[in-house]
């Protein structure tokens, strides 16, 4: 691990994924753009358009569930 990278304490991944409940819930997101290829897989781009879900944390992790207007189905 690098050492100018830290790892979030837990009450800030819960801080996060609250706040991302409340903003994207719902919302239809129609384009993905990735800045840094080394860090996003530039296959996500083919997900567009979806909804997210839902969105949870599981210890210092955020997890996005998203339904595709494609598929239909949900992608995780």
């Amino acid at each position: 691990m690098r050492k100018d990278i830290q790892m979030p304490e837990l009450p800030e991944v819960e801080t996060v994924a609250r706040q991302l409940r409340q903003k994207v819930l719902e919302k239809k997101v129609l384009n993905i753009e990735v800045f840094d290829p080394k860090v996003v897989d530039t296959r996500l781009q083919q997900l567009a358009p979806f909804k997210f879900k839902k969105i949870q944390r599981r210890g210092k992790s955020i997890i996005a569930s998203m339904s595709s207007f494609l598929s239909g189905k949900f992608l995780a």
